[in-house]
């Protein structure tokens, strides 16, 4: 799935970034069950979830970006926050997604982007460069007007938790359930959750992208230049009662941005957290 990629304006400092992304959101609103699944395995869970036909998901997440530059020696480092939801179809059929972006480089400032699609086809957008407004593009207009966008490194948080949306459930599929580490209960919001410590494979989580139609090879490739070096573990909260992954807490390291050449020709690096 391509975002409308609105950082377009940034200053080349946000451009040229390699980040590790904390992120921690929560599933809700539209998970419901009837049968107790008292003591389901997380792997019980994980399928469950994967299986429904909608959900809402509200995110929270913290960039740390390091930016090098080779001609001085010098490194700057920034710290970001994306916030926002995901709702509707797990097919890729309806769908939206609302995110808003601060830094310590203007913590006055932030930048807010949301997008819809509905079952026609057609997306919706809104944010600083349309002027707040919406505007319509039928699936042609999106695809020829953003189809083309690198995918941004520091924002790819949002693409992980966007495979449980676009058919692919990569987040889930790639879950490496043969490595778990039990981590005890905790209680959130009264409900007492079981905590599992797991790995996401990172080749897995590729081959999961082919099978969704929303997710174009352009895509995929730049997943795989963002991801070549990189980690993915994730900490799952299990509502046993429910039978269902409630909370995540997913850690990306070493996700690499890719510079377009002629900043990289300026002598730019990255360095991985």
């Amino acid at each position: 799935m391509t975002l409308p990629q609105s950082r377009k304006g940034f200053s080349i400092v946000e451009l040229l970034v390699v980040v590790v992304v904390l992120g921690i959101f929560s599933f809700g609103g539209y998970l419901y069950y009837t049968q107790n699944f008292m003591g389901v395995s997380l792997e019980d869970a994980l399928n469950n979830t994967s299986n429904v036909s909608s959900m809402h998901v509200d995110y929270g997440m913290d960039v740390k970006t390091s930016i090098g530059d080779a001609s001085t020696g010098t490194n700057t480092d920034v710290n970001s926050n994306v916030d926002g939801y995901m709702t509707g179809g797990v097919d890729g059929e309806a769908y939206e997604m609302k995110m808003s972006i601060s830094n310590d480089l203007d913590p006055t400032s932030s930048l807010s982007v949301t997008v819809i699609s509905d079952t026609d086809g057609n997306w919706y957008t809104k944010t600083a460069a349309t002027g707040g407004k919406w505007v319509k593009y039928t699936s042609d207009e999106y695809e020829q007007e953003f189809s083309g966008n690198t995918i941004d490194a520091s924002l790819f948080g949002i693409n992980i938790l966007g495979t449980m949306f676009d058919g692919s459930q990569a987040v889930f599929g790639a879950t490496t359930t043969s490595t778990v580490v039990e981590l005890g209960e905790e209680t959130v919001n009264d409900v007492v959750l079981k905590k599992y410590k797991v790995e996401i494979s990172v080749p897995d989580f590729i081959e999961s992208l082919w099978g969704s139609e929303d997710v174009t090879e352009k895509d995929i490739s730049d997943s795989e230049a963002i991801l070549a070096h990189a980690t993915i573990s994730a900490v799952m909260y299990v509502n046993e009662a429910a039978g269902f992954v409630e909370r995540m807490v997913i850690t990306a390291n070493n996700l690499e941005q890719i510079i377009p050449a002629e900043y990289a020709d300026l002598g730019y690096t990255s360095t991985h957290n």
